[in-house]
């Protein structure tokens, strides 16, 4: 084969493979199932900023985390039952901790997502008297108005202290897995530990 002939079989070969790659890239991102996904028998469709969203008991509901990411997190039974039972929470953090702007973001996602699905009604605070929030500690808990503390601890978690449940993480991101994870949990779509 002489030099021309190799040049011209190498350009071919290479322009197959950057027409295929191209077809290829086409059909992965923008074929009809692209943005959806299943766990469980719920359908996720990925949203165009990269989050979920799923129809929970007929509303759409937004995650940032689908839930095979959020498994290592346990929420128990008993937890997911306290939270299904009433028809209000209380939700506080730590007004000066370091993720307070997560939390804030954490906390008002979940409450949105309790109202809009299962007509639960909540009130935000803080544990310090620094806003025209209520103060609101763990102390205030009852089984049928539950507090929700979102505050920092060595591992993401969440646990139940009496009436009052903690969300725990050491980093931002825990704070927003753990939302995700304590509603898959009162939905449904994962079971309690």
């Amino acid at each position: 084969m002489n030099e021309k002939a190799k040049k011209i079989a190498v350009s071919l070969f290479l322009g197959f493979i950057m027409i295929t790659s191209v077809i290829g890239i086409v059909l992965v991102n923008y074929g009809s199932n692209s943005g959806e996904l299943n766990y469980k028998g719920q359908r996720f469709s990925r949203l165009a900023d990269g989050s979920l969203q799923a129809k929970i008991d007929g509303k759409d509901v937004i995650f940032l985390y689908f839930p095979a990411e959020v498994e290592g997190i346990n929420v128990s039974r008993e937890i997911i039952d306290l939270i299904r039972g009433t028809r209000m929470v209380y939700m506080t953090s730590d007004y000066y901790g370091n993720f307070s702007k997560t939390i804030g973001i954490a906390g008002y996602n979940l409450g949105l997502a309790l109202s809009d699905v299962y007509s639960i009604f909540s009130v935000q605070g803080f544990v310090q008297n620094v806003t025209a929030l209520p103060v609101i500690s763990c102390n205030n808990a009852t089984s049928s108005v539950p507090v929700i503390m979102f505050r920092e601890g060595n591992e993401t978690g969440i646990y139940k202290e009496g009436d009052c449940i903690i969300i725990e993480s050491s980093d931002s991101d825990g704070f927003i897995k753990a939302r995700d994870r304590l509603f898959y949990g009162v939905s449904g779509i994962m079971d309690g530990t």
